[in-house]
């Protein structure tokens, strides 16, 4: 910085994914896991139907790898670095967590809902008008700079991130252990020897989704036809 002793490098990370470390210590980017996974049992939380967001996530680890290294190496200063080394399509996350965590007792929503329906729900709805015209679109983000600057050779692999951050959810406390679980990360075998096992119970499905999509097809027939 200008006139001053005090350097300033800059991490933007994507959306942060990965175990937390304290029940209570929640960040916002796991909330799209509670409704998910349906937990925690008394969630407030939910969908009926994934919408196809493209979204770039990062590993919590990897994030704190970079803040560490930006500190540390003289080459940082004065530099912004993205952190976003993974597209994820949100209407695929669940079924990759679906395959792990369903085996174990867990009631995981997996439903997508279709591009139409937030075609026809744009023409009134804004979030649903932006949602249909960006549908499966992303952005690239070069991280040569990053790896270069910072030493990141690697990063961690998007399915360990997504399977780890509900071994940590589990392993803390916020989310059920259900009788089937199992976890192969040994970071978490400690800590999961304090979590009680219970009977999960599975959600209600809902009939909402269904009834506005068929609403939806009629709706756009109708339209067609004028």
């Amino acid at each position: 910085m200008r006139n001053s002793s005090l350097e300033l490098s800059v991490i933007n990370p994507g959306y942060v994914y990965g175990p937390p470390l304290h029940k209570q210590l929640f960040s916002e980017s796991l909330a799209s896991f509670d409704i998910m996974m349906h937990q925690p049992p008394d969630t407030e939380k939910s969908l009926d139907a994934w919408p196809r967001v493209m979204i770039h996530t990062v590993d919590v680890r990897d994030v704190a790898v970079a803040h560490v290294r930006a500190m540390a190496l003289p080459q940082a200063a004065g530099n912004r670095y993205p952190l976003a080394p993974v597209m994820h399509d949100t209407a695929e996350i669940p079924k990759t967590v679906g395959k792990k965590f369903e085996p174990m007792g867990y009631d995981v929503l997996t439903a997508g809902a279709p591009q139409f329906m937030f075609n026809v729900l744009g023409v009134a709805d804004p979030l649903c008008h932006r949602l249909s015209r960006t549908w499966g679109r992303f952005l690239n983000f070069d991280h040569t700079k990053t790896k270069a600057d910072l030493g990141i050779e690697k990063w961690i692999d998007p399915e360990k991130t997504l399977f780890d951050s509900i071994f940590g959810l589990v392993a803390t406390g916020r989310y059920q252990r259900s009788a089937g679980f199992t976890c192969d990360n040994p970071e978490f075998a400690k800590t999961l020897e304090s979590i009680p096992v219970v009977e999960l119970t599975k959600k209600k499905k809902s009939v909402v989704t269904p009834i506005c999509m068929l609403a939806v097809v009629v709706a756009g027939a109708a339209i067609a036809l004028l």
